[in-house]
């Protein structure tokens, strides 16, 4: 693209699921351009998402340091939660919730927009209670886990036009490495 049809690297972003994907593409864009380009916008989902998020992270009540859990850290805040709520988690497993939330996350639904889904049901509305707190907790802790790297910054898009507008003004290109294997939110 860059080189065939005169296109200015900077209008691309190129997305994959591994660091060691996103930095063997970086490898083969500086190997076939014959100069090394460090481009912010080539890596996986996750990271692109952070980047994205440290930058605009006010726009959801977050500040640019965040930090951002990781699934043991994730599940032993949910325990916690469930804890608070009484639940006896040996009946109400935390994995199960942390198991459901990320699901929740990849369909990009919010603890207020599952009242119908099976899960909602399933656990007779527990699930969005531990949901929603599980989602205040991280905002009081100026945290994030992996869902929210791409939930988050498809909020922002959507709820701010002029942010989407730069963005869309910014990347003429999208190039998906492993496409097939991306989930909703993702897509």
């Amino acid at each position: 693209i860059v080189k065939k049809l005169n296109i200015n690297f900077h209008q691309i972003i190129a997305v994959t699921f591994t660091n060691k994907a996103a930095n063997e593409i970086k490898e083969r864009v500086n190997k076939e351009l014959g100069q090394h380009i460090d481009s912010p916008w080539i890596g996986t989902f996750h990271s692109i998402g952070a980047r994205f998020l440290r930058k605009h992270s006010e726009y959801v009540g977050l500040k640019n340091n965040f930090t951002i859990l990781d699934k043991d850290d994730q599940l032993r805040l949910i325990k916690q939660i469930c804890i608070s709520l009484d639940l006896d988690t040996k009946i109400d497993n935390p994995k199960s919730f942390s198991y459901m939330i990320d699901q929740m996350k990849n369909y990009g639904l919010s603890f207020d927009h599952i009242s119908n889904h099976e899960y909602e049901k399933k656990t007779s509305g527990r699930l969005s209670q531990i949901y929603k707190l599980y989602q205040d907790r991280l905002q009081n802790y100026n945290a994030v886990d992996f869902g929210d790297l791409i939930m988050l910054p498809l909020k922002i898009l959507k709820d701010n036009g002029s942010i989407l507008n730069q963005y869309q003004e910014k990347f003429k290109y999208i190039l998906v490495d492993e496409y097939q294997d991306t989930n909703a939110s993702q897509y």
